[in-house]
């Protein structure tokens, strides 16, 4: 399989791999799709899917929303809002608040007026913003469950809200909550509502409730059978019903729930609608219905898995995430998606004899035929571990992404946890050089950063030195020994000591350093560039980049591959 030529640059194929849509929405501006990975955009009438992640301040997107001329992403971190079509994102203010989950987004019939729309969280209650999604803030008056899964809009300010202990109802347009009766005990995984009185629930149980009223009382809807377990729920443009089911697909109802015709073999996680046609969101991407659901096809896979790094692995490629599979390159063969590979992904490093490890929930795992089969190497909390390096000899460390936990390995295979000097101060660095081992902690309320030293296999620690930043990333790389802060790279000379030169010209900041004989590549949040004289002078070696694309850099060879949101990989000789 041969790479194409783009504007110097060589592309390797395209990644396809499928993550779970979970939220869309369709706009007389084109169709959005949001995932794991983010969101991406395709055009009205069709057209390439295209990443729209730049800047995204979200790991991954549960629920979308368009009011205003604004698009609305929530997931694990809070809120994000973009007023140019996903280009740009800006982080929004949730008063009194930390980061929440966000599980659901809708904004009101009248949010050109009234400027509202509200948020269901998944351990905070419900969000409300009335200035046009600057600024939200908890509007919890009445509600007894602050897990709140769906929510629904009926007619003027009645609002529902599906829970894991039933639905409640605001009549005033979500400032006040009240209980439901019919509803209690039910747990609620999915709301619609098919006209400004008709409203169902789909219980994750199984069955479904209907409401007559609003949602102020319900009762079970007898068409559908106790079995169905719905996942989510839709009304059509036409009037219809669309239910996603657990082992059944997409379920279609023309009567009001009375009877139910099975449509698709695939089950939806979410559904969306705009220019005549019904979306549906998938684990496998996409599917489009021309006919109000009646009949449905598939879609090109839009790129909302979350692959956002380079591993060079084996003579090969490996491009990493958190929750979608890892994909394998080899010249000659294409992509490989390494489908057993432990998921979530905290991280992945290659060990020097070849083998993989991977640190997931259940702890550390590892590798030892390219990723295609797992075994425990390190179980429990203590194998969970956000950070992975290794030294020549085999020897290995790991620690948590808190800091509070250390693990070493002497011999590459077992494993042992070591005292952590660190508190619980996020490690934003541990690498491996040949003579000690370096971390980095950060202090995200005082924006500082602290740099760690040992010379005794992490048995003991000293604290080098403590800066201010104002980027919580550092990036490291064992040879030559160097690690970044903010926009500065720190070299160690031949007596150990450290010197610092700034990189670039236009202040970004660094998020990865690679090296290729004796020249440094440096990938900041505005350019790639390129030293040849140990970072003193450094020279832009992005021309033909999509820089608002360019997720992660790496040197293999003579060669300098680039990951661009969406799963691209492009490369050039250096």
């Amino acid at each position: 399989m041969q790479a194409l030529q783009v504007r110097g640059w060589h592309r390797l194929p395209e990644i396809v791999s499928p993550s779970p849509v979970m939220a869309l929405v369709a706009t007389s501006e084109g169709l959005w799709a949001a995932g794991t990975g983010g969101v991406a955009w395709r055009p009205p009438g069709g057209g390439d899917w295209k990443p729209k992640v730049s800047g995204l301040p979200l790991t991954s997107v549960a629920a979308l929303a368009h009011a205003g001329g604004q698009l609305f992403a929530g997931g694990a971190e809070g809120i994000a809002r973009s007023s140019d079509g996903g280009d740009t994102w800006e982080m929004v203010t949730i008063e009194e608040s930390a980061a929440v989950g966000v599980s659901a987004l809708i904004a009101s019939p009248r949010f050109d007026q009234d400027h509202t729309a509200i948020a269901a969280t998944l351990e905070a209650g419900v969000l409300r913003t009335d200035d046009g999604g600057a600024t939200w803030r908890a509007a919890n008056f009445g509600l007894q469950e602050f897990e709140v899964t769906s929510l629904a809009w009926t007619r003027g300010e009645n609002v529902v809200a599906g829970t894991p202990s039933g639905i409640v109802r605001s009549p005033n347009a979500g400032r006040a909550w009240r209980s439901t009766t019919g509803s209690e005990g039910a747990v609620v995984a999915a709301l619609a509502a098919l006209d400004e009185s008709t409203v169902f629930a789909a219980i994750e149980t199984g069955g479904m409730l209907r409401s007559n009223d609003g949602g102020a009382t319900w009762s079970p809807l007898e068409g559908l059978p106790e079995d169905v377990q719905g996942t989510t729920l839709f009304a059509t443009p036409e009037g219809a019903l669309l239910l996603g089911a657990v082992e059944r697909g997409i379920l279609r109802s023309e009567d009001r729930g009375e009877t139910w015709q099975h449509v698709h073999e695939q089950v939806p996680l979410s559904f969306g609608v705009g220019e005549g046609r019904v979306y549906a969101g998938t684990v496998e991407g996409v599917l489009e219905s021309p006919d109000d659901g009646r009949t449905w096809q598939q879609m090109p896979t839009p790129p909302v898995h979350d692959l956002r790094r380079l591993l060079a692995y084996d003579g090969g490629w490996l491009v990493l995430g958190t929750h979608s599979p890892p994909a394998r390159f080899r010249e000659g063969g294409g992509w490989e998606t390494l489908e057993s590979a432990p998921l979530p992904l905290l991280t992945m490093a290659a060990a020097p004899d070849g083998s993989l490890y991977a640190s997931c929930s259940g702890g550390l795992m590892r590798s030892t035929d390219s990723g295609r089969s797992w075994e425990q190497a390190l179980a429990g909390e203590d194998g969970q571990v956000g950070r992975l390096t290794f030294r020549s000899d085999g020897a290995g460390w790991g620690g948590s992404h808190d800091g509070s936990r250390l693990i070493r390995t002497r011999d590459g295979r077992t494993w042992e946890r070591i005292e952590s000097p660190f508190g619980v101060l996020p490690l934003a660095a541990l690498q491996a050089f040949p003579d000690s081992l370096i971390a980095a902690t950060y202090d995200v309320r005082q924006q500082t950063a602290v740099l760690w030293r040992s010379k005794d296999d992490g048995d003991n620690w000293e604290r080098v030195f403590e800066v201010q930043v104002y980027w919580p990333v550092v990036a490291t790389l064992p040879q030559p020994p160097i690690f970044t802060l903010s926009g500065t790279v720190f070299l160690a000379d031949p007596a150990g000591r450290w010197t610092q030169k700034p990189v670039g010209t236009d202040g970004g900041v660094v998020r990865r350093i690679a090296a290729w004989k004796h020249d440094l590549i440096a990938l900041t949040t505005t350019s790639v560039w390129r030293s040849s004289d140990e970072g003193t002078s450094w020279a832009k070696a992005d021309e033909g980049l999509p820089m608002d694309q360019v997720m992660d850099v790496e040197v293999s060879g003579d060669r300098l591959y680039v990951l661009l949101a969406g799963g691209e990989v492009w490369w050039r000789s250096l």
